[in-house]
């Protein structure tokens, strides 16, 4: 149990979360709704291309999301296709062989039902 607070502690004190949230100074996780758009747009293109190349292709041509800093390579897109930390809950390894859910850890960008659809398409 203390190894799990450990983790609740970092998530909450740190600056690391993923692209669309954001860390206050109480520690509490927030969502940056720019971003947070443009994540939900990836989800959105991906069930309708299927494929990292479709939707990285159209978000970095796009002139719709002046808000990211980058170019999204294909391990970008996937990277945020496949974070279960967009769902709200948190995933975490509580022994060797045991993972551990924390529901509704922080507010959700991408809706649970979306999720699994886009990890039930095959990887492309």
């Amino acid at each position: 149990m203390k190894e799990l607070q450990r983790v609740i502690t970092f998530y909450q004190n740190s600056s690391i979360v993923p692209f669309g949230y954001t860390t206050e100074n109480n520690g509490v996780i927030g969502i940056d709704e720019d971003k947070a758009m443009l994540v939900r747009e990836i989800y959105r293109l991906y069930l309708l291309h299927r494929s990292y190349y479709k939707v990285s292709y159209a978000i970095n041509n796009s002139n719709n999301f002046p808000c990211h800093p980058f170019q999204f390579t294909l391990s970008h897109i996937q990277s945020i296709l496949h974070n279960y930390f967009y769902t709200g809950n948190l995933l975490m390894e509580a022994t060797d062989d045991e993972m551990v859910i924390l529901p509704f850890h922080h507010q959700s960008i991408v809706p649970s039902d979306i999720w699994d659809k886009v990890q039930s398409l095959p990887k492309k």
